[in-house]
């Protein structure tokens, strides 16, 4: 049977869950609880950090190389040539891009958009060993996985 002073124990740690709980549930987009196993934001704080803006910026690239910079992440970029286009993804060295980070990729010309690893960068992931975009009208997405490792998913060939 357990003792007053483990009840005691019990209770306290009950009442400093329910703090936490309610701080999570009830707190603002700055609020960030400490639970025994780490850190925990609160619902507030992750809607606002992970609510998209609501207009991601547009690129339109014309030319038929392109290398990615960190201002294309959480955008669009158009390709509008007619001929086959280099889409270079560089590794972590020289571009600073977060985990996550999604580029949407629109072919508006005749020109496939041929994705490229840079040096130092996993060779890239694709569907089916996919190797450029499909034709005019595709729409293709990149995101970045992990250090050096890059998806691409939709409409290719």
């Amino acid at each position: 049977m357990p003792t007053a002073s483990e009840y005691q124990a019990a209770v306290s740690k009950s009442v400093t869950n329910m703090d936490r709980l309610d701080q999570i549930v009830n707190g603002d987009a700055d609020t960030v609880v400490t639970t025994d196993n780490g850190t925990v934001p609160s619902i507030a704080k992750l809607l606002e950090d992970n609510t998209p803006s609501a207009a991601s910026p547009v690129f339109v690239i014309t030319g038929t190389t392109h290398t990615l910079s960190s201002e294309n992440c959480n955008a669009i970029l158009v390709f509008t040539n007619n001929s086959d286009i280099t889409l270079t993804i560089p590794s972590d060295a020289s571009l600073n891009a977060p985990n996550g980070c999604f580029v949407e990729i629109l072919q508006k010309g005749d020109g496939n958009i041929i994705p490229t690893a840079g040096a130092g960068l996993q060779p890239l992931e694709v569907k089916e060993n996919f190797s450029r975009s499909s034709a005019k009208h595709s729409v293709i997405g990149l995101r970045k996985r992990a250090a050096n490792t890059w998806y691409f998913t939709g409409d290719m060939k």
